[in-house]
C-alpha cells in the first residue's frame, strides 16, 4: 500500500467505526503486535488543556539530554505525519505506508482510526529504537487507546469541562476519567488546575507517588512550562 492508500483506509475507519472509547480492541492490537510499547519507557500525558504543549516540552527536554525521543500527539495541523515524531523529525511517508499496512491488517477493519494510529506510533518507536516515548492521550484517559501502556511517569496537566457527553458533566467526573491513566506504583505529576478533585486520593490508593505543581502563573505558557519542568525533574530521579 502507498502512503495515500493507507491514509484513505485510516480515514475510512472514521466513517465506518467512528469514535469508540474502550481498551479491548487496543489490547488485542497490542498483543497481536507483540507488545511494542514494552520495548521502551513511556511518559503518558493527559489533561483538558496543555497536554499537547506539555508533551512537546517534555520531549524537547529529554532530547537535550541526548536521548532519542519519540513523540505522539494529535491532531495534526498540516500533515498527518506531524502526529508521530522522533527528535522533532516527522515519521516518513514510507514508514506510514509500511507500518500502516501492518496495523490495518492486524485491525481487520474492526478498530478505530485512533486505535490504528496509536499502534502505528508504538510500532514506529520500537522499530526506530527510541530511548523514551512521550504519548499524549487522545480523549479522556481511562478508556483512551493510549491507556494500554504502563508508563514510567504519568502527567495530568489540568481538569476542566470538555467532552461532557462522554466524560461527565462535572470537573470531578472528568477528573475520574482522566485519572484513569494513573497506574499502580507509577509516579504522577499534577498541574495546578488538576488538584483538589480527588486525583491525589486516587493516586494514594494505587500507591502512585504524587507531585503537585503549585503556584499561580501569568498564563498557560508559563504553567505548562512549570509542569514540564516538574516532569523532567521527576524523570531525572527515576
Amino acid at each position: 500500500m502507498t502512503y495515500k492508500e493507507v491514509l484513505a483506509e485510516l480515514y475510512a475507519l472514521n466513517l465506518n467505526q467512528g469514535m469508540r472509547l474502550g481498551l479491548d480492541s487496543m489490547e488485542r492490537l497490542r498483543a497481536a503486535a507483540h507488545f511494542p510499547d514494552k520495548r521502551y519507557p513511556i511518559v503518558h500525558v493527559a489533561g483538558t488543556n496543555g497536554k499537547g504543549s506539555v508533551s512537546a516540552k517534555i520531549a524537547s527536554g529529554l532530547q537535550r539530554s541526548n536521548l532519542r525521543v519519540g513523540l505522539f500527539t494529535s491532531p495534526h495541523i498540516s500533515t498527518f505525519r506531524e502526529r508521530i515524531r522522533i527528535c522533532g523529525e516527522l515519521i516518513s511517508e514510507e514508514a506510514v505506508a509500511r507500518l500502516g499496512k501492518r496495523a490495518l491488517d492486524l485491525a481487520g477493519g474492526t478498530s478505530t482510526f485512533f486505535e490504528v494510529l496509536t499502534l502505528i506510533a508504538l510500532l514506529y518507536f520500537m522499530e526506530e529504537g527510541v530511548d523514551v516515548a512521550v504519548l499524549e492521550v487522545g480523549l479522556g484517559g481511562r478508556l483512551d487507546a493510549t491507556n494500554v501502556v504502563v508508563p514510567l511517569l504519568s502527567v495530568i496537566t489540568s481538569i476542566d469541562l470538555d467532552h461532557v457527553a462522554l466524560l461527565g458533566s462535572t470537573r470531578e467526573a472528568i477528573a475520574r476519567e482522566k485519572g484513569g491513566i494513573i497506574k499502580r506504583g507509577t509516579p504522577l505529576i499534577l498541574g495546578p488546575h488538576a488538584t483538589g478533585l480527588g486525583l491525589e486520593l486516587q493516586a494514594e490508593a494505587l500507591g502512585a507517588p504524587c507531585s503537585c505543581v503549585e503556584g499561580s502563573y501569568p498564563d498557560f505558557i508559563e504553567e505548562n512550562k512549570a509542569i514540564a519542568q516538574a516532569a523532567l525533574q521527576k524523570l531525572a530521579e527515576l
